[in-house]
């Protein structure tokens, strides 16, 4: 068992480990939905990591099942945005979407961040196609070894898609989603697709945000 400080008094069992990744699941489910964790270590800074995580343009290119996705409200100097998206759900069920707040918290010269993400609610966008889904407080953290020349990413999700889908279909979902996820992270990473210009503006935001 490993405890998380920072996520309650959840504890995670590692239950399966493939290419350089460790998954974990949770011990505290909410409505028998677990959350789930994911780690891996990046041949990639912190800026190189965020980089693709803030292109909303190009999330359809590597996050799995994504339909849909923009950025409702922003502020660039908090590191705070809160951002809509809509995920493709095999049939026979809906499609699912959420609107989450993802706040950008800053440690240790920059060199330790996490994005912490949770829904918040907005009358204005409702999809009456789709289901919405709740993110529980959720986390995103990025650690650079200095010594290892690589970041350290750990993921936390843990949703509820709501409406009926059995939760054993949704724990096995979100399982292998997990997984799916950081493996198509790599491949676009692997792209280099942002400037040296654009990765110094992130991390001279970073600096910014730490400062406050």
């Amino acid at each position: 068992m490993i405890s998380t400080p920072g996520f309650g008094s959840q504890e995670w069992t590692l239950v399966e480990k493939q290419d350089k990744i460790q998954l974990y699941s949770g011990s505290k489910p909410i409505d028998d939905i677990y959350p789930y964790k994911a780690k891996v270590w990046l041949p990639y800074t912190i800026p190189e990591i965020l980089a693709v995580f803030l292109d909303s343009k190009r999330k359809k290119e590597w996050v799995p099942r994504l339909w849909e996705t923009w950025i409702e409200n922003e502020s660039i100097k908090t590191g705070t945005r809160i951002e809509y998206a809509e995920i493709l759900i095999p049939w026979p069920f809906q499609n699912r979407d959420v609107l989450v707040k993802i706040e950008t918290k800053v440690f240790e010269d920059i060199n330790h961040i996490v994005l912490l993400a949770t829904s918040v609610q907005n009358d204005r966008i409702i999809k009456a196609s789709a289901v919405r889904a709740i993110v529980h407080p959720s986390r995103l953290t990025l650690k650079w070894d200095p010594i290892k020349k690589e970041t350290s990413l750990e993921t936390v999700a843990f949703t509820d898609p709501r409406g009926y889908i059995p939760a054993w279909i949704v724990n096995l979902f979100q399982k292998t989603e997990a997984v799916n996820l950081v493996e198509s992270l790599r491949k676009q990473l692997a792209k280099n697709l942002y400037s040296k210009e654009y990765l110094l503006e992130i991390k001279e935001g970073l600096e910014g945000i730490r400062k406050q």
